[in-house]
């Protein structure tokens, strides 16, 4: 019985680490410029996705994320192709991810795509 009340503690007390060291993303400032290519609820969608992947960045703070489709047209190569920018702060903690610790990363990219217009949008590549 002890073992298990311990086990149950332990659990709990390292969900809480993992879930309070996931990148945050609440208050970023979201921004979507007019598209000739997309519908704001297109945009939307992959704006939800880069968030829900954007928690996997431990120790991290999304502060803006944005579609400009000037930036957009740039990279994408096809029409169902789309790159959303950020901006986003590390923490200590940042480091196990690859990034500089307490440091500003601005402009990084999140390119999505999907086979056609009734599919869901897929990350396929982030960064610089």
């Amino acid at each position: 019985m002890r073992r298990l009340l311990l086990l149950i503690i332990c659990f709990y007390f390292g969900f809480i680490l993992v879930a309070c060291n996931s990148g945050k993303v609440n208050y970023a400032e979201v921004t979507i410029e007019h598209s000739d290519k997309f519908s704001e609820t297109e945009i939307a969608e992959a704006i939800h996705l880069v968030k829900a992947k954007f928690k996997d960045f431990r120790g991290c703070n999304l502060t803006k994320l944005w579609y400009d489709e000037e930036k957009s047209n740039e990279y994408a190569a096809s029409k169902d192709t789309l790159v959303l920018l950020s901006s986003f702060e590390t923490g200590k903690s940042a480091v196990a991810q690859g990034f500089n610790p307490n440091s500003n990363y601005d402009n990084w990219m999140w390119i999505l795509t999907r086979e056609n217009e009734s599919e869901n949008w897929e990350i396929i590549d982030w960064g610089y």
